[in-house]
């Protein structure tokens, strides 16, 4: 299904925060948000839309719905 970019970089997302507040933000990586996505989405994909593992961080960070540590770190 073709989806509007905004829509699907919003996807992506949210995706992105769902595994960093699971799993800690340094886990947080191309291919596991493609998984993670509501719709199919390739890794490929989800690095067109963050072509650097710190662009896909700091989206995270700076969203108010990521619960976790900044530092990336998940306590045991």
């Amino acid at each position: 299904m073709k989806l509007p970019a905004a829509t699907r970089q919003s996807l992506i997302l949210d995706a992105a925060i769902r595994c960093a507040n699971r799993d800690g933000l340094l886990r947080v990586t191309w291919n596991a948000v493609a998984l993670e996505c509501e719709v199919e989405t390739s890794d490929r994909t989800v690095r067109a839309y963050y072509p650097r593992y710190t662009a896909l961080w700091n989206a995270v960070a700076g969203d108010a719905r990521f619960t976790g540590d900044k530092m990336g770190y998940k306590p045991s």
